[in-house]
């Protein structure tokens, strides 16, 4: 999870490509727990962090992300 510059009034986008993840290869070199907490630490850093610094970017308040999400090949 990561995000790429900016959409037009400022916050931070998000592009998540799910049908190119591997979960059981993933499982293979961490556990599902290890996983998860990556998940949830990388989402708590938004309002922490993101958030913060979009809005110091954009001159203006930044309250929310913008997410797409691509599920070719997902199943």
């Amino acid at each position: 999870m990561w995000f790429h510059k900016t959409d037009k009034v400022g916050r931070p986008v998000s592009i998540q490509h799910y049908g190119a993840v591997n979960v059981p290869e993933i499982y293979k070199r961490i556990t599902p727990e290890r996983f998860w907490w990556y998940i949830v630490s990388m989402t708590e850093s938004i309002p922490r962090e993101v958030l913060p610094a979009a809005s110091q970017a954009a001159g203006h308040q930044i309250d929310g992300t913008f997410l797409i999400v691509d599920l070719k090949g997902y199943s």
